[in-house]
């Protein structure tokens, strides 16, 4: 749920064994409250000296957001910002043409 994985965000701050947090988003459908609610506690691990980085496959509104509060924002090979298996080429009609 979102309670844990902000908790696991501030828990990981705390504990002094880690110097880096990686998470990796799978399709976020986050409202914009949520991706910010998790940018404060992805801003805890920060302030406690600790690198955050985000890695998702695609990046859509809500991956883009969250990528704004992390150190690093990593891409899956051939991955486009905004883009995701509704918006690849092809998806409705010719290239060009809405869906």
């Amino acid at each position: 749920t979102l309670r844990d994985a902000i908790a696991r965000f501030h828990d990981a701050a705390k504990d002094p064994t880690l110097s880096a947090v990686v998470v990796r988003l799978r399709d976020a459908e986050l409202t914009t409250t949520q991706v910010e609610e998790l940018g404060r506690a992805m801003q805890a691990v920060r302030d406690a000296g600790k690198k955050v980085n985000v890695f998702a496959e695609n990046y859509g509104g809500a991956e883009l957001m969250l990528g704004s509060y992390a150190d690093e924002v990593l891409m899956q090979d051939g991955a486009e910002p905004g883009g995701g298996p509704e918006h690849e080429a092809g998806a409705g009609g010719a290239e060009g043409e809405p869906a």
